[in-house]
């Protein structure tokens, strides 16, 4: 009680959040930030006076570089980056905006950050590379190393605690984000009513795995633990979704006592626990006494589960703490303590009662509502938000006139604790992430089958789930209304849906138009379509669709020994089915395994079977029938050498054999395949030389052989359909031009924006670490630069592998699955594409090629088109097509779905020219 006194105390005497740090660094300079993302092999760690010196070297150089913008936009990931910048931006007396990066290779990323230049009135921006990350025109930005000044000429200053200290961006309705200002007092207020609730101190340890973009790991996981002193520890979102056992493992290792689990990952956990039970007789949990479980509805049963089975290991019962918080609340401001006894009859669990100095209530419009019935959350207090920036209009709408926020959210009050029944707001929650299902309508509309205006996107909560499920209703167009036709738009459907939100919808509905009500503006009324599925009025159509879905073209084929059905049992573990309904040549992929589930794949193999496996092995053996055969094989060192990778396998056209680019990677063409299912095959060729055991190719006319007779030996003979993207299209060229020889067709030639192939100097192994690495955003230019300038005059060339890995995005090595032997064998790969490519000028002549091409590498698209233009030489019949997006984005998630589209028609009109012999000239630019 004595030392909660002193706490309480001394918080009246802070009034500005930068005097947070300068009391942790001065009385806990052995505590600190602890960085589990930034080094592979361990934790870096930064103290909280080395934190407090980085910023006031940052905050030096913000106060003479950026004293005209009141705003930073902080465009950085990593801890030991962020952070600095962070308080750099705090004690200069500017007010950080942190930003994520998940928009830089997409289309929207451009209308996104112009809105928020706009908002946030022509900001400075802080990022790692000025030359790579797309700006607003007139925009000023700089690199944390340029900007650092000399913590001398640092200029002190002062905030008062009604100052803004904080923007925090908040997905609006339209998908442009609204600019949450928060202040000191906002802030100073929240950390205090948390510390306080959760009865943190100095000797707590904690845990944080969201990003600083997010409200909760900036203020939840980073201020508050900082307030209250205490150690802090970082990892990264993907190291512990692709492996759940990895947060036990992190929890056990650094005796972490606060963390932060929404309910999906507790259902993660529990089946990760349960399936590795007999190997974790040391795990010890005993450390941790709190986790936060916000951001989507905790089931009951879930969380009783997770603390009987995690009991075992010294979790304790009185751990899990439901809670309720928004970016407008600066995060958490509502904690449940009683859980679970306090919720056993209950289906959800209650959020609980409020942190100090919050209020509640339950109102209709201004109205409050007796305890016990149903209405909208409001709260006001010292730390919810003043107001939006420069969004009167949302601010207006957003508090009553009596002054209460209005949370957006349906609750009751029920003995004192608040429990939530819903929404008002048109969002999706899944897996505690807010979707607006505006956007994936604006998706999903550019499908080809897709009726206009008539796609709607809206949640459903069955029975027993742990999170909200994903329904998409849609009216297909009369000439996609047939059973074949209508299976193949399913599946679109479904990919267009993971590659834009990254999980898979529950439900995709196809409906009459007649059964979409709309508003006399036309606008599609979700929640009256979601209350006639509730009550059976889509029974029919339901019925309708999973008897196309389920429908086999033969029957099941079951396990034929104990590692299939053990694979087996892995695959519906991963993907939430049924595993007694899967047959041994069901495709991972065709069964919509998203990338993040791949990865999960390939660790569950390598913990379950001890054999080495990447995402390539899982794309090339999609099936529990062909893993089985791999593992086998790989065990006895039998594998064999196979460059057809097969990613799609239905359908009755002419099968699409696809050319990796000069990186090696077949990973390029994931999302494309996907778009053929129940049309075509479609292979992807990869070359030699990924696992340990292959030679690479020593020539050019090897490569073209070996891939040559793969294809010969899977299509015996022509008409053929081929591709390629970046070198592929100079392959694939190559290998029409040896099968024309042969007297075969050649119905379609696609070259996806590259030229011929010319004759280039030979790079060196070290080099084309650098160039591999930066190609594959594991670096960024400023760093590939630097690297490629210090080879053999500051670095070693032999040490350059292993200082490319160290230096590289975590988050970027876990979504490509890398561990240093991996990107060893990657490099050798791409190292012998790129000499061997080079040292061979394009030779020959074909018939017809489609020249797909996009803005190229830089901003002159013109002369990228003219670079193209080399074809001519080389074909008689070419023809440009014009795609979205520039030469590493094409095929990204956000232009996928046009250049399929675009794709797919020049394939079909190739394909029938070619079969009707028809001589006409189609060399044209299409603009």
């Amino acid at each position: 009680m004595q030392g909660t006194i002193e706490a309480a105390a001394c918080d009246r005497e802070l009034h500005d959040i930068s005097q947070c740090l300068f009391r942790a660094a001065d009385l806990q300079p052995s505590a600190g930030i602890h960085s589990l993302a930034s080094d592979p092999g361990g934790a870096t760690f930064l103290s909280y006076p080395e934190l407090l010196d980085a910023a006031l070297g940052i905050a030096a150089g913000l106060q003479r570089h950026a004293r005209d913008h009141q705003y930073v936009v902080v465009l950085l990931e990593q801890p030991e980056e962020f952070l600095p910048a962070f308080w750099g931006c705090i004690l200069a007396g500017h007010v950080p905006c942190p930003m994520p990066l998940a928009y830089r290779h997409e289309a929207r990323w451009e209308q996104h950050i112009s809105h928020v230049h706009q908002i946030l009135q022509q900001p400075f921006y802080l990022c790692r590379d000025v030359s790579a990350q797309v700006l607003p025109e007139g925009a000023v930005a700089s690199t944390v190393p340029n900007l650092r000044a000399p913590v001398a000429a640092y200029r002190a200053r002062t905030a008062a605690t009604a100052d803004a200290a904080l923007i925090v961006l908040t997905s609006g309705s339209t998908g442009l984000p609204k600019a949450a200002m928060l202040t000191h007092a906002n802030l100073l207020a929240s950390m205090a009513g948390k510390r306080a609730k959760q009865d943190l101190s100095e000797q707590d340890v904690t845990l944080n795995w969201i990003s600083f973009d997010h409200v909760a790991g900036l203020l939840e996981a980073h201020l508050l633990p900082l307030f209250v002193m205490a150690n802090q520890l970082h990892a990264s979102t993907a190291s512990f979704l692709a492996d759940p056992m990895n947060f036990l493992r992190t929890v056990h290792r650094y005796k972490v006592s606060m963390t932060f689990a929404p309910n999906f990952f507790l259902g993660q956990l529990i089946a990760a626990t349960e399936s590795l039970e007999p190997s974790l007789s040391d795990l010890d949990l005993s450390s941790l006494r709190r986790i936060i479980s916000g951001g989507e509805a905790n089931v009951v049963a879930t969380g009783r589960r997770f603390l009987d089975v995690l009991g075992r290991y010294g979790l304790r019962r009185d751990c899990l703490w439901p809670a309720f918080g928004m970016t407008e609340t600066c995060a958490g401001c509502i904690y449940s303590e009683g859980f679970p006894e306090s919720d056993i009859d209950s289906e959800f669990a209650t959020v609980g009662s409020p942190i100090s100095g919050l209020e509640i209530r339950i109102a209709e419009g201004a109205t409050a509502l007796p305890a016990g019935e149903c209405g909208e959350l409001q709260v006001r207090g010292p730390m919810i938000l003043t107001r939006y920036l420069n969004n009167e209009t949302a601010t207006r709408a957003t508090f009553t006139q009596d002054g209460w926020f209005r949370t957006g959210d349906l609750g009751k009050i029920e003995a004192g604790k608040l429990r939530l029944v819903g929404r008002s707001k048109d969002s999706i929650v899944v897996n505690g992430v807010n979707y607006f299902s505006q956007e994936l309508e604006t998706s999903l509309e550019r499908l080809d089958g897709i009726q206009p205006s008539y796609v709607a996107a809206f949640p459903l909560r069955p029975a027993g789930s742990q999170t909200e499920q994903l329904v998409i209703a849609f009216a297909a167009t009369p000439a996609w209304s047939s059973a074949g036709k209508l299976r193949q738009l399913l599946v679109a459907i479904r990919n267009t849906t993971v590659m834009t939100w990254g999980f898979r919808p529950a439900l995709i509905l196809p409906l009459p138009e007649a059964a979409f009500q709309k508003t006399s503006l036309g606008k599609i009324q979700r929640s009256v379509m979601r209350t006639r599925l509730e009550r059976g009025d889509f029974d029919r159509e339901i019925e309708s669709v999973e008897s196309i879905t389920k429908r086999r073209p033969h029957d099941r084929i079951f396990p034929s020994g104990p590692m299939e059905a053990e694979i087996l049992s892995v695959f519906a573990e991963i993907l939430a089915q049924d595993a007694t309904a899967l047959s041994v040549d069901d495709s991972f992929l065709e069964l919509g395994g998203t990338s993040l589930e791949l990865l999960r794949l390939t660790r569950m193999l390598e913990q379950k079977f001890k054999v080495r496996a990447t995402l390539v092995t899982v794309l090339q053996h999609p099936t529990a029938g062909a893993l089985s055969a791999y593992i086998q094989a790989e065990s006895s060192n039998e594998a064999e050498y196979d460059p057809v990778v097969l990613l799609q396998r239905s359908g009755s056209k002419t099968p699409l054999f696809c050319f990796h680019p000069g990186n090696g990677s077949v990973i390029t063409y994931v999302n494309l395949a996907k778009y053929f299912a129940g049309e075509r095959p479609f292979y992807a060729m990869r070359p030699r030389g990924f696992r340990p055991s292959e030679p690479v190719f020593e020539t050019f006319e090897a490569m073209i052989e070996s891939y040559y007779s793969a294809i010969r030996g899977r299509q015996a003979h022509g008409p053929y359909a081929l591709a390629g993207y970046s070198l592929g299209g100079a392959i694939a060229f190559e290998v029409a031009n040896r099968l024309q020889q042969d007297g075969e067709r050649i119905s379609f030639l696609g070259c996806i924006d590259i030229y011929p192939c010319g004759q280039e100097p030979k790079i060196d192994y070290p080099m084309a670490a650098v160039i591999l690495a930066w190609l594959l955003q594991l670096i960024d230019s400023p760093t590939q630069i630097e690297l490629a300038t210090k080879i053999g005059a500051e670095l070693d060339p032999a040490d350059v592998l292993e200082h490319v890995y160290r230096l590289s995005s975590p988050s970027r090595l876990a979504e490509l699955d890398l561990d240093l032997n991996k990107f060893a064998d990657w490099v050798r790969v791409a190292h012998s594409l790129k000499n061997i490519s080079g040292q061979r000028a394009t030779t020959g002549h074909i018939d017809r090629m489609t020249i797909f091409h996009s803005d190229g590498l830089a901003s002159d698209p013109e002369g990228w088109r003219q670079a193209l233009g080399a074809w001519d030489e080389r074909v008689t019949q070419p023809k440009y097509v014009r795609v979205p997006g520039s030469h590493f984005t094409l095929m990204d998630p956000a232009h996928v779905v046009q250049f399929q589209s675009i794709f797919r028609r020049e394939l079909e009109i190739a394909e029938a020219i070619e079969a009707c012999g028809n001589d006409i000239v189609l060399r044209q630019n299409d603009a």
